[in-house]
């Protein structure tokens, strides 16, 4: 096995500099560049969880976490990973020693098997002497691909896989059902075992394999079903919910299993859900065995189809079969609305029939344009409402039309299993489109998210009212499925929509026999509310997002009840940046029940504290709800944000946006994440995409940055620079510095400090705030850019220019946040090994600096004071800082001291304790407590944390974990003070992912973050320099990137 090679890790944990790839120690406490040879622990997916069903719990580390240990993956997607991290591909390509290694492994753990047994299981149809002469080959190239201490032997006779150099997934899955740790088997169980894998002259083998997989599926399912039961008891209805469907899918016939998921989907609200279940239980039941469900099954169906309250018919005429709300006085607080605990109830949905969808739209990657030709096999219940259209010009007529196909639209999602297209992404697709045939292509363009109906009209005066002419029309055909025509008075839009929408299901259930349906109420019974709501839902289709918070304020002002208006309201603040009152979050979460689905799931993960709680519940929404732009904007947001904390990938983000502007084009802020992600991989393609959607949606007057200030002229800027278009950057400099310098509004000018930086870009940082300066600006932004010009300066490598950068600020302004700021890049500088610890200390702010009203300052001086202590090999100094940092009370301060108690862990050579502690806390910073507001005060914690954490997790041979939790540099939070930091640190980062990438083999992806670094990292300090040089010559053993930053291939990320 070839030899891999890392620069020694001594100084990592002596010096405490950031010399660790140049590690050994000289006399003179530097350090020079020694390699030694090491292994590398490395597995595809060493954690896995669940592909049956949305994860649990990820199962615990193993305790043998040790560079010896092969990984045998056999439940799901079969792998056999050596440790070193290369797939053991001569094994898995030999079904017959794969087989061997895995009966040897599960049938017969920490024992011997004789020989004579193996040979009539594996090679029935060959005499003795053949047989074993065939065992005995393949025993040696399992012992070649393994190791020879991997299978013992006792005597001629027997054989034995060592137990303690192989960690498979089956019997860990064993291991955790016997503990009844069932969770964890949960986690562990992903497929069927050894799937795919089929030895047919080797009858005795195949009987053990079938006799196998049926014991773990029937165990997985026992594991589920418990584990759905405790988290039930528990409380946690998601997680519960989410282990019982699982227990259901891998065992059908189940019934009891059936009614538990059922009873928890109807506890949760979800009755829907619930009767949807039945129904597809049965129509299993009628296919398989032409049987009915027992007795018990059908009771619980007509209990909970009994729970929803009748709404008695209308009368078959086109007059308005509803009440006139219209002259209604609206309640205070209808009782049907106060927090009574009750669920209101839902009508079912049918969920397979949306998977279905939206699994086309995965292979075919649909996006605004790309429209595939092909014939689509989509389910029967998908809807579209059109525009209703006036058979003449008319623009008041125009508007009224739009209105009443926005309400026609909420008042028909989800009666008797009808699947309506969001109307705002109707109205984006027919507003994409423009001449004659804009409805044709719109239709052609809907039938992809499973419109195969379409409910459209036209509108004609008559005297003081409105007629309303059409039909509910198949989406490629033009003979009418149901007629429409009601006149009414032009104010009643309300009762006119209602009348639509009875004529709508009661022609619909007439034809398909499947009885009457129920019409749910309208969300407001006022007026003037509904009028709001409908002004601010048209102007989010528009993307005028300042307009719709308006029409959606007016919305809540006229009718205080009125939830989903609540909703769009809290959720658009968001959108622009900003934070809704926190009595409109408590009054949602009162009134949850009240909310439609898919908004109702939603609010649950916006609601969550816990970051993996809400990721999960996210993802949940994702696939109950495929159809739903919203399910995968906020599932993106979320990953984009939070989700490199636990190890997701820039990728995944990008595919959540992916699927949200296919579903609705017209949502500017996906559209702007796609053109962050792009600038950040320096993709020019994806950037003229995203620059293109933009600038269609007219999002320069969008005020989600301060008015004055257009995000869209910083994006075009900043794409000039990395095509090298040189004239049109100097002119759109210009603009945007006098854009900052002149902008106002509410938001924070700190919120502009690394315009370019937060995409990698330090020259321009410099550049661009340089410029701002020359304009005189106001004090505080004058301020941001300063620190603007310093933290570039650091994240270029030149840290000595950043503190002289800093020195005349603090000149300038020598109390208040700027002195800390100085030592907190002076402490980290001295950290990486840029700067001497006598510069840091020079920098520590003197008594007096600090205002008493930034109280969490001590603590965070006290933090830098120990980590400077660390670098100085100092115990005494960490000891006092921690003294110091227990001053403070709460979370943080706890965080604080637990950091600081992991760095004298690893002074101490306690390199597996430290690493538990740091996990520790950054589980409980970002899995736990993401949002707690004092993780902006010390930026830098983040970087140290996970830096230290990578460094021991590679010490103990754990290269896959320490990836991932490197994976933190590219969460994407620019206005914060933790991403003003990450964008200094990120550089180096990228330089230690290239390096672990590099050994274990990934050329590609080292590549990748090679490059990063060097276009990141290009003015280091002398003392610095040979990173640079390291990183070149690198590149040259494993490929160069031949490309300027304007190559879109240079930036794809991990």
């Amino acid at each position: 096995m070839p030899v891999r090679y890392r620069p020694a890790v001594l100084c990592m944990f002596s010096g405490w500099k950031w010399s660790w790839w140049a590690s050994e120690p000289r006399g003179d406490g530097t350090c020079q560049l020694v390699w030694q040879p090491y292994t590398v622990h490395h597995t595809n997916a060493p954690y896995p969880t669940p592909s049956l069903g949305l994860p649990i719990h990820d199962p615990p580390l193993n305790d043998r976490q040790s560079a010896n240990v092969v990984r045998f993956r056999t439940l799901g997607t079969v792998s056999l990973i050596s440790a070193t991290g290369v797939s053991l591909s001569p094994i898995l390509v030999q079904p017959k020693r794969l087989a061997l290694l895995a009966y040897l492994t599960l049938a017969a753990p920490g024992r011997f098997v004789r020989r004579d047994i193996l040979l009539p299981m594996f090679w029935p149809d060959l005499d003795d002497a053949h047989a074993r002469n065939a065992l005995n080959k393949a025993v040696h190239h399992l012992r070649r691909a393994l190791g020879e201490e991997m299978l013992l032997s006792r005597g001629d006779a027997e054989l034995r896989i060592a137990e303690d150099r192989i960690e498979c997934d089956a019997l860990e899955f064993d291991h955790a059902c016997t503990r009844q740790d069932w969770d964890v088997a949960v986690g562990w169980y992903r497929g069927s075992f050894l799937h795919g894998l089929h030895l047919p002259d080797s009858y005795g083998f195949g009987e053990w394999l079938e006799r196998e997989r049926a014991r773990l599926r029937r165990q997985g399912a026992q594991a589920a079903g418990q584990s759905a039961k405790q988290h039930a008891v528990a409380g946690r209805n998601a997680e519960a919910i989410a282990a019982a469907r699982v227990a259901v899918e891998l065992a059908p016939d189940d019934e009891p299993a059936v009614r538990r998921l059922m009873e928890l989907l109807e506890q949760h609200g979800d009755r829907a859900g619930a009767l949807s279940i039945y129904e597809e239980f049965a129509a299993w039941l009628h296919r398989e065995f032409s049987a009915e469900p027992d007795a018990a099954t059908q009771a619980l169906r007509r209990s909970i189809a009994a729970s929803v309250d009748p709404v008695p018919p209308g009368p078959a005429s086109t007059a308005s079969p509803v009440p006139d709300r219209d002259n209604m006085r609206t309640p205070e607080l209808p009782a049907a609305l106060a927090p009574t605990g009750t669920r209101r109830p839902r009508t079912p949905r049918m969920a397979w029939a949306a998977l279905a969808v939206v699994l086309v739209m995965l292979v075919l990657g649909i996006t605004r344009r790309g429209v595939s030709d092909e014939t689509l096999p989509v389910s029967g219940n998908g809807l579209a409402v059109f525009p209703f259209a006036p058979s003449s010009p008319d623009t008041a007529l125009t508007r009224f039309g739009r209105d009443l196909m926005v309400l026609v639209s909420t008042q028909l999602n989800g009666i008797g299993g009808i699947e309506v297209v969001d109307p705002i992404a109707v109205l984006a697709h027919v507003d994409a489109e423009s001449g004659s045939s804009s409805t044709d292509r719109a239709e052609a363009n809907l039938r992809l998210f499973g419109a195969v109906r379409v409910v459209k009209g036209t509108l004609i005066r008559q005297g003081n009212g409105i007629r309303v002419d059409g039909g509910l029309f198949p989406a490629d055909g033009l003979r009418p499925l149901a007629r429409i025509s009601v006149t009414m008075d032009t104010e009643r839009v309300g009762a006119m929509a209602d009348s639509i929408v009875l004529q709508v299901v009661k022609q619909i259930w007439q034809s398909t026999a499947s009885g009457g349906a129920e019409v749910p109420p309208l969300v407001t019974r006022s007026l003037p509310a509904l009028r709001a709501f409908l002004d601010g839902e048209r102007q989010f289709a528009a993307g005028s997002y300042h307009e719709a918070q308006l029409g959606y304020g007016r919305a809540i002002d006229a009718d205080s009840t009125f939830w989903l208006a609540s909703w769009r309201y809290m959720t658009l603040l968001e959108f622009v940046g900003q934070h809704a009152g926190r009595s409109i979050a408590e009054n949602l979460r009162a009134h949850q029940d009240q909310l439609p689905e898919p908004q109702r799931s939603l609010l649950a993960a916006h609601l969550m504290d816990t970051a993996a709680v809400r990721t999960r519940l996210l993802a949940n929404a994702t696939l109950r709800y495929p159809l739903s732009w919203e399910a995968w904007y906020w599932y993106g947001d979320d990953l984009a944000h939070w989700g490199p904390f636990s190890g997701k990938t820039r990728n995944e983000a990008r595919g959540a946006f992916e699927r949200s502007v296919a579903l609705n084009p017209g949502i500017a802020n996906a559209w702007e994440h796609l053109l962050d992600l792009g600038l950040i991989n320096g993709d020019t393609i994806a950037t003229a995409r995203a620059l293109r959607e933009l600038e269609q949606l007219q999002s320069t007057a969008k005020p989600n940055t301060g008015g004055g200030y257009s995000r869209l002229l910083e994006y075009r800027w900043i794409d000039a620079r990395l095509r090298g278009d040189e004239s049109l950057q100097g002119i759109l400099l210009d603009s945007l510095a006098s854009a900052l310098v002149h902008r106002h509004g509410r938001f924070p000018t700190y919120a502009f400090d690394i315009v370019p930086l937060k995409y990698g870009l330090g020259e321009a940082q410099i550049q661009l705030s340089g410029r701002v300066l020359a304009l005189s600006p106001g004090r505080a932004l004058a301020d941001g850019q300063t620190r603007g010009i310093a933290l570039a300066w650091a994240a270029r490598g030149a840290w000595d220019s950043a503190l002289a950068t800093m020195d005349l600020h603090v000149a300038a302004a020598p109390v208040g946040r700027a002195p800390i700021f100085r030592y907190q890049l002076a402490v980290i500088g001295a950290w990486v090994g840029a700067l001497t610890p006598a510069d840091a200390a020079a920098r520590r702010p003197v008594a007096g600096a600090i205002p008493v009203e930034l109280t969490w300052a001590p603590a965070e001086i006290g933090w830098l004071d120990g980590l400077l202590a660390a670098v100085e090999r100092d115990p005494e100094g960490l000891v006092e800082a921690q003294r110091r940092i227990r001053t403070g009370i709460g979370p943080m301060a706890e965080w604080l001291d637990s950091s600081m108690a992991a760095l004298g862990l690893e002074l101490r050579g306690e390199h597996a304790a430290a690493i538990r502690k740091l996990t520790a806390v950054e589980e409980a910073r970002f899995m736990t407590h993401p949002f707690y507001p004092e993780n902006g005060f010390h930026p830098f914690l983040t970087a140290v944390n996970r830096m230290v954490l990578a460094r021991g997790l590679v010490q103990v041979g754990d290269t896959v974990e320490a990836l991932r939790q490197l994976r933190w540099a590219e969460a994407f939070s620019p206005t914060s003070n933790s991403g003003k930091a990450r964008a200094v640190m990120t550089g180096l980062v990228e330089l230690e992912r290239a390096r672990l990438e590099a050994a274990t083999g990934q050329s590609d992806l080292a590549r990748i973050h090679y490059w990063q670094f060097l276009r990141r990292y290009d003015m280091p300090m002398p003392v610095h320099q040979h990173l640079v040089e390291e990183a070149r010559a690198a590149l040259e053993r494993v490929g160069t990137i031949a490309c300027p930053e304007a190559d879109s291939a240079c930036g794809a990320s991990k």
